[in-house]
């Protein structure tokens, strides 16, 4: 996921995710956010003190020009670089259509969160991915079954019960 978050409780700043699938945790496997980068301070802390997702700090430059995002990521050298076309056709999502539940191990706490989001949908087709692998998956290799935009979005998360690995 790439996302542009125009306002948040801790202001505007751009993310780059991704949950690639389940990872083991105790005798099951959960879904988790692997690697994730953001544009904010703020909002590298607010994700890693409430909800223990991974977040570090990077630069992103995205720029739009009539339904074509260009997206940078990466502090000298740009690491990523995407050109994402969107559709005009628009239609509602949700993911509590998905029932997403994130588990995050973070200083040897388990957070367990569920995002809950809807808004509008539109089809996208990706016309360019570069990525460098030593930052970041190299997600360029796949083929996606189905790209994405969504705008206007709502995300919510919730707030995470937490399990101590030392058994508090």
């Amino acid at each position: 996921m790439i996302v542009d978050y125009k306002d948040s409780p801790v202001g505007p700043y751009h993310e780059l995710l991704i949950m690639p699938g389940k990872a083991r945790f105790n005798q099951t496997r959960r879904n988790t956010i692997s690697k994730i980068y953001v544009d904010s301070k703020e909002s590298m802390l607010n994700g890693r003190n409430n909800w223990g997702i991974p977040k570090e700090l990077t630069e992103f430059i995205w720029t739009e020009n009539n339904g074509c995002h260009f997206i940078e990521i990466g502090s000298n050298p740009k690491w990523f670089k995407i050109t994402v076309e969107t559709g005009s056709i628009p239609f509602p999502i949700d993911t509590r259509l998905l029932s997403i539940h994130l588990h995050q191990e973070l200083e040897k706490i388990i957070f367990k969160v569920s995002p809950i989001g809807n808004g509008q949908g539109h089809f996208a087709w990706l016309k360019q991915i570069k990525v460098d692998p030593h930052y970041f998956p190299e997600i360029s290799l796949q083929k996606p079954l189905l790209a994405l935009y969504a705008n206007p979005f709502k995300l919510t998360l919730s707030k995470p019960l937490y399990k101590y690995l030392n058994g508090d």
